[in-house]
């Protein structure tokens, strides 16, 4: 039997790359098709819907996306669990960099981290945990950092409670010099409204961005 590949594998072409304004707040970014990613700018952040089948792909969508909006990406419904180390994002399954997200709620841990009663999967929640005040990230940006001119996004997976406070914080990639440790300090002094279920505030896990940029 031949086994199948993905179209990222079988399609070594050098494929056109877009970004194209769908409208006022949407954004298409593709690849000839395959695959296409889809970037919604909101009030509070940026939702990225779909991704890229490589980490260098990924970081050109972030970098198309910074030449709109500062806003903070918000990815729903994604795990990262198979991230591999030093990288940016990965997929838990399929061929895009994210893969399907998941459709059964997982306990995020043997523990159970969070007060609510009822943790549920981002991607079967009705509204996406939301920002609710965004602190000054100048306070958390390390000395050192500042002194060699290091910049870089911090990309957190965050388990919000029911009550909006972050139950877990995990750096998922960062640019080193003390960011990663910054930003995990940083995302606790935001206030979050929950995310819902029915009009029932729930725990959920989402992915979270910070930028730390030298003025």
């Amino acid at each position: 039997m031949t086994e199948k590949k993905f179209a990222s594998q079988a399609d070594l072409q050098e494929k056109k790359i877009s970004f194209d304004k769908l409208s006022e707040h949407a954004y298409a970014y593709t690849a000839e098709g395959d695959p296409n990613t889809g970037i919604v700018v909101g009030d509070d952040a940026v939702m990225v819907i779909d991704t890229q089948a490589t980490p260098v792909m990924a970081q050109d969508v972030i970098r198309r996306i910074r030449e709109v909006t500062d806003k903070p990406v918000v990815l729903p419904g994604i795990t990262l669990e198979s991230t591999t180390q030093g990288g940016t994002f990965a997929a838990p399954t399929g061929n895009t960099l994210y893969g399907e997200p998941p459709r059964k709620a997982v306990e995020p841990g043997t523990a159970k981290p969070y007060k609510a009663e009822k943790y549920v999967a981002a991607a079967q929640v009705s509204e996406l945990p939301s920002i609710d005040f965004t602190p000054d990230l100048k306070q958390f940006y390390p000395r050192d950092a500042q002194h060699r001119n290091i910049e870089g996004d911090v990309v957190l997976r965050i388990l919000v409670d029911s009550d909006g406070s972050l139950a877990k914080v995990d750096v998922i990639s960062e640019p080193g010099q003390g960011l990663g440790a910054a930003g995990a300090r940083a995302i606790r002094a935001f206030r979050f409204r929950p995310g819902k279920l029915g009009g029932t505030p729930v725990a959920t896990t989402i992915t979270f961005t910070l930028q730390f940029r030298l003025e």
